[in-house]
């Protein structure tokens, strides 16, 4: 009776010589129909001698695989320890993990294994030229199904039998007829159950196999009699955000491919030298994308002083694919003065996606819509294997500073479209949220949970009181109406224009919690020092913090609290009640899985820090969640914006703001990022989208409220409004009379909806402006006591739009306004000195 060790070598013996029969008949057919190479010399060389080792690059063919010695040498290959493969101190220790590397880019690149849409099927990889398996077990610790195809039956037979054991014993020869018997052992934390095995044919694939989530094809290209023929299966073969894995050395050889099917590695006729990289670019370039190139050595084990050294080149590609989930627009603020944004993707699982796409498709999308994205992925590489060399860092582009390119973040659509949006922000507070975590033996911090309080009356002249909150007083009145010397059609007409009350009340509480973050070394040590490089040390200390976020502290200067309450009235507040700063949150210089760090200002490094930050205080049992609005106050020195947050909070996200250190003590830079938080958008004037020095929205950093549209669009105050319906004909005129937005919120401008008689044009909003509250500082940017005139498509509950500034009146100055079809003309002001009334007339010209 054979021991199991006999029995398994006498199958494969028996199946080698059943296939020496086999082997002429099945090449006849192959030629026949175009596939397979003539077997050559050498090939019947390799086929008479099962003991020939297939490192052997002098000749070859198909029956070098189908030999005793190919299966113990690629057991050997796929399995061996890297102690038995190399025995020595010296020698390339860095190609001993050849079918780790090559299964790992599929995982890094493959858009299913990502996620991204939520609504996939489990993923599916197929291993062409999988040879004894050990490539495609690898593929199973994160696919959850996998074929392994091979031509030869010898290599999918004992690939079977590795499987169904979880072992085979094997070979290899130590020096000329020295041999010792190994085993090749799949590793145990791998579900063998995922793989399974079949003989078949590269070049002519099953018509039913796919479409597949990825495809490893490992040193295969160089041994096929045309691969052109199978490459031009793979678009085909593969899914949308799927990923195909190119691994070859380009050894060309006759016996194994007709020069006239080479891919590279001759010269053209100009003499010029032909590469099969580049060759594969061409074929491939028009169904997928090269989205890293890398080098991956690997070692053959011939005996025991002899080895074959070889480096593949390989070249993950991945198809177009498709994203689904919610919208979140950054706004970034640059520190030069400049602006950006881009467009993340949440998806159902939470993990964010950075979508870069044009700024005029980016004007399509408002946070909170549910979107699907079509673009090419670019996920860097993951941390599954923690001997994965922590340096590799898959392909990178220059670090963005937050703004809308790719940079380091892990997981990045590039050359997006916007395929499809749906649903409209909600104008409500809250949203959802998660409960913290509060392990017992943690500290506790005393931040309470956020209040709301009750509502005051509007406020008609804010005027800051002892602690620096904003007093009530009397309601609003519309100011009286004007005893004009116009024609009587235009006094009728005034007549009809109707006094609007405000839009609908974004948010009467800001729930906001302030967040500062210092990055040490030694995060559990109160006197660590920094982290190296550009990074830098808080700026402030939490208690003068406060004092820029708190008006109950900042007594009559400025603070983040006190624009608010003062610009809206008291309509929108934030307080001691509402809003708190936490103690600073000390981060180590980097994630435990690499995930972020403080050496760059990437999408995942300023998130990763947020994503650290709450984490840290929920265990001190902060109620972190409680706020709507987090604002994260990052250390200075990495990144080359001023603030950066979401615009456009809906409360189906967590809504993020972020203040660079140099920042920390400038509280409208916070009003600012808050801002976009609260739906707005940028204030510009000419082609500077940050020139509206009325707003807030606008340049940094003087202390002001938001401008007319915005202050309206935030249901602040109350505007006229004019249309077709009382500006019916040519020459129209309407005197129209407008409370100072500083100093009430009735009444305190107009909006002309001109597209009656100018469909393309934006409305025009006309305000009035004063020396007062938070205004005061306009006196010194010769803005107070003029009437301002601005066009944006801002309307009721509309999303974040940009308003531009398109002129200040004095008394008796008028303004044409381009391609509206408007003129506005400015009259005396009438009132009081303390309540002045500016009067304008509003004239259709066409």
């Amino acid at each position: 009776m054979l021991d199991s060790a006999t029995r398994e070598r006498a199958l494969l013996v028996a199946g080698g010589a059943a296939f020496a029969v086999l082997l002429p008949a099945l090449w006849r057919r192959l030629q026949r129909r175009g596939v397979g190479p003539a077997v050559g010399p050498a090939a019947a060389a390799a086929a008479a001698d099962p003991s020939r080792s297939t490192t052997s690059s002098a000749g070859g063919g198909v029956s070098a695989y189908e030999t005793r010695r190919a299966v113990d040498e690629y057991l050997q290959f796929h399995y061996g320890k890297p102690e038995e493969i190399l025995p020595y101190e010296l020698g390339p220790k860095d190609a001993l993990r050849f079918t780790e590397e090559i299964a790992l880019l599929c995982e890094r690149h493959c858009g299913a294994l990502q996620d991204f849409t939520g609504e996939r099927e489990e993923a599916t990889a197929v291993d062409i030229g999988c040879a004894v398996g050990g490539a495609s077990f690898e593929l199973a610790r994160a696919f959850p199904h996998v074929l392994g195809i091979d031509f030869s039956q010898h290599f999918v037979n004992a690939a079977n039998t590795v499987k169904e054991r979880g072992w085979m014993r094997y070979t290899a020869v130590e020096e000329g007829d020295i041999t010792v018997e190994r085993s090749a052992v799949v590793p145990e934390d791998i579900d063998r159950s995922r793989v399974r095995f079949q003989q078949g044919d590269a070049c002519n694939l099953p018509a039913e196999l796919g479409p597949v989530d990825a495809v490893l094809a490992a040193n295969l290209l160089c041994r096929l009699p045309d691969p052109r023929q199978f490459l031009g299966r793979l678009p085909s073969l593969i899914k949308p955000g799927g990923v195909l894995v190119l691994v070859s050395p380009y050894s060309w050889l006759l016996s194994w491919t007709p020069k006239e099917q080479w891919l590279g590695g001759f010269t053209d006729k100009d003499g010029k030298p032909v590469w099969s990289h580049e060759t594969l670019r061409t074929i491939l370039g028009a169904d997928f994308t090269l989205v890293e190139e890398k080098d991956v050595p690997f070692v053959i084990r011939e005996h025991r002083r002899k080895f074959q050294w070889g480096c593949s080149h390989a070249m993950p590609d991945v198809v177009t694919g498709e994203i689904a989930g919610t919208a979140i627009v950054v706004a970034v603020d640059l520190l030069d003065g400049g602006d950006a944004k881009f467009l993340t993707v949440q998806r159902p699982n939470g993990r964010r996606v950075v979508v870069v796409t044009d700024q005029e498709q980016l004007r399509e999308v408002q946070s909170g819509q549910k979107v699907r994205i079509g673009g090419r992925w670019l996920s860097h590489p993951g941390r599954r294997n923690a001997q994965a060399d922590p340096e590799d860092d898959g392909p990178e582009e220059p670090v963005n500073q937050g703004g809308p390119g790719c940079g380091r973040s892990r997981h990045c659509i590039r050359a997006a479209s916007i395929i499809r949006t749906h649903g409209q922000q909600q104008w409500q507070q809250g949203g959802a949220s998660v409960a913290p975590t509060d392990p017992a033996s943690a500290d506790t911090l005393d931040i309470p949970e956020p209040t709301t309080p009750a509502s005051p009356d509007v406020s008609l002249d804010p005027t800051p009181d002892a602690t620096g909150v904003d007093a009530p007083s009397a309601t609003d009145e519309p100011p009286a109406p004007i005893d004009d010397t116009t024609a009587g059609a235009t006094r009728k007409l005034a007549q009809t224009a109707p006094l609007t009350t405000g839009n609908p009340l974004l948010t009467s509480t800001i729930k906001a919690l302030f967040i500062p973050i210092a990055a040490v070394v030694n995060p559990a040590s109160a006197n660590s020092a920094k982290c190296a490089g550009a990074v830098q040390a808080p700026l402030l200390t939490r208690a003068q913090i406060q004092v820029k976020v708190h008006p109950e502290l900042a007594g009559t200067a400025a603070s983040v609290g006190g624009t608010f309450n003062r610009c809206s009235y008291q309509k929108t507040r934030m307080t001691t009640a509402t809003s708190n700063v936490t103690e600073i949150v000390r981060l180590g210089c980097a994630a435990s899985d690499a995930s972020w760090s403080f050496t760059s200002c990437d999408f995942d490094d300023f998130n990763g820090w947020a994503d650290a930050a709450n984490a840290k205080l929920r265990a001190q049992g902060v109620p972190v969640d409680s706020y709507k609005y987090k604002v994260y106050l990052i250390p200075a020195g990495l990144c080359g914006w001023a603030g950066l947050a979401y615009t456009g909070c809906d409360g189906s996200f967590e809504c993020r703001a972020w203040i660079e250190g140099n920042s920390w003590g400038t509280p409208m830079v916070m009003v600012h990022e808050l801002g976009h938080n609260l739906f707005q958008d940028h204030s510009g004037a000419g082609s500077d989208e940050y020139g509206d020095t009325t707003c807030a929205m606008g340049s940094c950093c003087h202390d002001r409220c938001y401008n007319t549209p915005r202050a309206w669009h935030l249901g602040w105050t109350s505007l006229r409004q004019v249309s077709s319906v009382n500006l019916p004909a040519l020459n129209s005129a309407l005197t129209l009379s407008m409370n100072s937005q500083s100093i009430t919120s009735s009444t305190t401008g107009i909006r002309v909806d001109v597209s009656g008689w100018a469909p393309t044009a934006p409305p025009v909003f006309v305000g009035f402006r004063t020396a007062s509250g938070m205004d005061a500082s306009l006196s010194a940017l010769g803005l107070t006591n003029k009437v301002h005139i601005y066009q944006s498509t801002i309307g009721p509950n509309s999303g974040p739009v940009t308003s531009t500034l398109l002129a200040t009146l004095s008394v008796n100055q008028s303004y044409v306004v381009p391609g509206a079809y408007l003129r506005i003309q400015r009259a005396a002001n009438t009132g009081t000195t303390s309540r002045p009334i500016a009067v304008v007339t509003v004239t259709r010209t066409k």
